[in-house]
């Protein structure tokens, strides 16, 4: 099945400074806002706390009137939110789970009176299983990269498999060193890479990684930006847009690189636009497909994995954006640098 058909051209490449600047403002904007305004907003889960959930038996509770009472007695909560039918999920940042369900269930009573709701689970994480989560959450992007990383070096290039394993494997060693923070392992791994793509002139290696990095960030600042909650199941949605955004990516790069075996009398800008058309519609059915999917899980889902529901949805569109003009861009400039060295070269 063709959305487009077979002779389509559309210029891509034309514009490359206007996609390469939107790129760059959203990734500047992404980072001010995790580092200089709101930063990432931890659940329960990495931050520690106690989650309660309450029925309503005549589902006439409003949100506003819950917060209220639970205000009244002096209670600081995290959030609260609907989940279901009468049911009202309510984070606190305490983690005294017998004493804070007792000082709900007082607050509701007085509110609402006896026997008008019941207490249908409390859930408690202490800090100290806060903090072990969020040591886990990172050791699992840090797997993922160096996953992925052996996976890039492999598809694109035999060659570099070695140099690039050996990067992973000191990265591992390293992650078993508890004075190396793992957000910083994670770093260094993508930067000990990205040299290694540009050392040993792998660039479609390297324009993967630049996509991937450019998706997480904007999915991430997003939700730094919206305020929503980051806890395992957003974490999740952010691996799952890793895999996501680098399949995307991928299978451009490979009709790139058949087109260039095939046609090596064209210039590189025309041939990532004969490719990128070629692959079109395959990208917007699979693109298409999937957001119907999240969008559905977004707007029926209920409350419970909104966040999670979102985090999916910037990610899927940003990885379709990044594997047509960001993936692509990368390759142009790289082509126009290497071309310029060897001018120079030869003055």
């Amino acid at each position: 099945m063709e959305i487009f058909k077979p002779n389509i051209n559309i210029n891509f490449v034309g514009r490359i400074n206007l996609w390469i600047g939107i790129s760059i403002v959203t990734v500047i904007i992404s980072i001010s806002s995790l580092v200089y305004h709101k930063g990432l907003n931890p659940g329960i889960d990495f931050a520690g706390g106690t989650l309660v959930e309450v029925h309503f038996n005549n589902n006439n509770a409003s949100i506003n009137d819950v917060r209220d009472a639970i205000s009244a007695v002096g209670l600081a909560t995290s959030g609260i939110q609907q989940s279901g039918e009468g049911n009202v999920l309510i984070k606190t940042e305490l983690s005294e789970s017998g004493k804070i369900s007792d000082r709900i269930k007082s607050a509701l009573n007085d509110k609402f009176g006896k026997g008008s709701f019941r207490i249908e689970r409390v859930e408690m994480v202490g800090p100290a299983t806060g903090a072990d989560l969020r040591l886990k959450a990172q050791t699992a992007l840090l797997f993922s990269i160096i996953g992925m990383i052996i996976y890039i070096s492999y598809r694109f290039q035999n060659r570099i498999t070695i140099p690039i394993i050996s990067v992973a494997l000191v990265t591992w060693f390293l992650s078993t060193v508890n004075w190396i923070p793992v957000t910083t392992l994670c770093i260094i791994s993508l930067v000990a890479t990205l040299a290694a793509c540009i050392w040993f002139d792998l660039r479609q290696a390297f324009g993967s990684i630049i996509a991937l990095i450019h998706d997480v960030i904007v999915a991430v600042g997003a939700l730094s930006l919206t305020g929503r909650e980051f806890s395992l199941t957003t974490l999740a949605a952010i691996l799952t847009i890793i895999g996501y955004s680098m399949n995307d990516t991928i299978v451009v790069y490979d009709r790139i690189r058949e087109n260039l075996n095939k046609r090596k009398d064209i210039p590189l800008g025309e041939l990532i636009n004969r490719s990128i058309n070629e692959t079109l519609s395959r990208t917007i059915l699979t693109s298409g497909l999937t957001l119907l999917t999240i969008v559905a899980l977004y707007i029926y889902g209920g409350p419970v994995i909104n966040d999670f529901s979102f985090a999916l949805l910037v990610g899927i569109v940003t990885g379709t954006y990044s594997s047509i003009y960001v993936a692509s861009s990368t390759l142009v400039i790289w082509d126009r640098i290497a071309g310029s060295s060897k001018k120079n070269k030869k003055k």
